[in-house]
């Protein structure tokens, strides 16, 4: 049978009402890169480790609790595109996984801009006002960067937007209310939390929608209801399948496992929460640094509020500005009000999250709430009365686009990794496949350039094995002198040598290192230069922001071990 002409035509339409938000995402990722890939590296080691049968522990799961399915994915598709991926990379299998991962997170971006676009549309009567939610969406922050990265997010929130959409066409009406979306509806959001178990926090609003924007009825509770059982009965069978393969059958081996998801992190509390919630929509580069070093009052990198306010407070204040006026236009109409009970619903768990669990301070933790930030905002906007919040808007869009695209475009990374590069052109020369660099910390440039930049000419060969002597805000600040000595000592066995930056060993942090004095109140900058200058240094390359090697002398020998030792009768 042939297609009709109404069935063709509404094709068209839908392709035309979309085109707007298809043209900017692909400008946008055209553009830009991620300046950030997260969990990616981590995500690699683990498929690859189970790739060629390696061993797996708490801190290198394949089956994790917080991203289930994500590595498995990983995997299965690792494989399927493996003649595809070569043609990019070649035999590099580090980078075959990465390309894969980054290919889905892509895909699941522009997933997440259609179904938000009609998610909108199914709510929103102005063809301008979703377009402008949609655009303010891609260029946000959060999403812009991780879209681009082999991370979680964009592909749970893509399942989480099919499964709010399916529920609110659920709600139109009797016929349209087929058990099959409402299977749909729930496989998506359980899915959703299969890739990334945050999104569990938001699904009381998702599953509030029919009832919220749809009126009080038999009809709309029994979605509801239907849909909630739909979706922890999906969740019991993910979760349970995994916990038998795993063999988990012990309450305690189960909170292990749970708490393995959390990486050590347990930096909580207001700032971190308000700072990263903005962080979020606008990128603020360094600035975070800064206000750490206000509030702190860091002794050795002091900032002043004017310098501050010039670098990013502006931002921090306009976005609040915005979510301010947000709120208070959203009060004045019905379904405005609504939509707002709905972001309520879903801002309470993740906020009391941020506030006391999970660190609160990083930008993705808040992207389970775009979905309702918009579509409050999209609903509120597309009301003809709201002049002042329409200009807010623009504006606000505005400030997303240049202040997101400025850090983010190709240009200025390319920058960026060439200031690196320079940095350790006297370096990888030098160094094998064994060969271990150490820095202070996991904000040092030279590890996001490892981690954030893997199809660089000098990361494609593998031999920049960087290792962070503090990893703030985890347990491992209090014994990182024995976890360093034992890093060292694996090292050697391996036959490999040991370069440490040669800010380890001075007095004072300078600026531009990214050290706040007292983020993590258990570590100083004092005792890192009287530590590391115990040991007997040869080669000295890079000039004064170069790199020392750790000679492999009898006395060396004697305090690595010695160290070390600690480490392992403690385990």
């Amino acid at each position: 049978m042939g297609v009709s002409t109404g069935e063709r035509n509404a094709g068209l339409n839908w392709i035309r009402s979309r085109a707007v938000a298809i043209a900017v995402y692909f400008l946008a990722t055209i553009i830009t890169d991620a300046y950030f890939m997260g969990d990616t590296p981590g995500y690699v080691y683990s498929i690859l480790t189970y790739e060629h049968g390696g061993t797996f522990g708490w801190d290198n799961p394949f089956w994790e609790f917080g991203h289930l399915f994500w590595r498995p994915l990983g995997y299965l598709f690792f494989h399927l595109f493996r003649p595809i991926t070569k043609i990019f990379v070649g035999e590099d299998e580090r980078l075959q996984v990465t390309l894969v991962l980054m290919w889905l997170s892509w895909l699941s971006g522009l997933g997440c801009v259609l179904l938000l676009r009609s998610l909108t549309a199914h709510f929103i009567t102005k063809q301008w006002v979703c377009n402008l939610i949609v655009v303010a969406f891609i260029a946000a922050n959060a999403f812009l960067n991780y879209a681009q990265t082999g991370c979680t997010y964009a592909a749970g929130m893509m399942l989480f937007l099919l499964g709010m959409l399916l529920l609110a066409q659920s709600s139109d009406d009797e016929a349209k209310a087929t058990k099959v979306r409402l299977v749909g509806a729930a496989a998506s959001l359980a899915g959703a939390v299969c890739i990334w178990f945050p999104y569990a926090l938001v699904i009381p609003a998702a599953l509030a929608i029919p009832v919220l924007i749809h009126g009080k009825s038999q009809h709309t509770y029994r979605i509801t209801w239907q849909s909630a059982l739909a979706v922890s009965f999906f969740l019991a069978l993910a979760y349970g399948s995994v916990l038998v393969h795993l063999r988990i059958f012990r309450l305690n081996d189960f909170k292990t496992w749970m708490a393995a998801a959390s990486h050590g992190y347990n930096q909580t509390g207001v700032l971190r929460m308000l700072f990263g919630l903005a962080r979020s929509f606008i990128n603020m580069g360094q600035d975070g640094i800064l206000f750490k070093r206000y509030l702190l009052h860091d002794p050795y990198n002091p900032v002043s509020l004017n310098n501050l306010f010039r670098a990013s407070l502006w931002k921090f204040g306009f976005f609040y500005l915005t979510v301010a006026a947000v709120l208070l236009t959203a009060l004045r109409t019905r379904m405005g009000r609504r939509t707002l009970f709905l972001l309520a619903l879903a801002a309470a768990p993740v906020f009391v999250f941020a506030l006391f669990i999970f660190e609160g301070g990083m930008p993705e933790r808040y992207l389970p709430l775009f979905p309702f930030f918009f579509l409050t905002l999209g609903v509120t906007l597309n009301e003809e009365r709201l002049r002042l919040l329409k200009y807010v808007t623009i504006a606000f869009v505005a400030v997303l686009v240049i202040s997101n695209v400025s850090v983010m475009s190709k240009w200025a990374l390319q920058r960026e990794q060439e200031a690196i590069s320079r940095r350790t052109a006297e370096l990888q020369p030098r160094l094998t496949s064994n060969s271990l660099v150490v820095t202070v910390h996991l904000q040092d440039e030279l590890v996001d350039f490892y981690n954030n930049f893997p199809f660089h000419p000098l990361n494609r060969h593998g031999t920049l094995q960087v290792y962070s002597v503090l990893v703030i805000g985890t347990p491992q600040v209090v014994t990182w002198k024995e976890n360093f000595a034992a890093k060292v000592a694996q090292a050697w066995s391996a036959g490999g040598d040991v370069w440490i930056s040669k800010r380890l060993v001075q007095p004072r942090p300078r600026p531009e290192w990214n050290w706040v004095e007292g983020d993590d109140r258990r570590i100083s900058w004092a005792p890192l230069a009287p530590f590391f200058k115990q040991f007997e240094t040869g080669d000295n390359v890079g000039g004064d922001d170069g790199f020392l090697l750790i000679l492999r002398t009898p006395a060396n020998e004697q305090n690595i071990y010695r160290l070390s030792s600690q480490t392992t009768s403690r385990n």
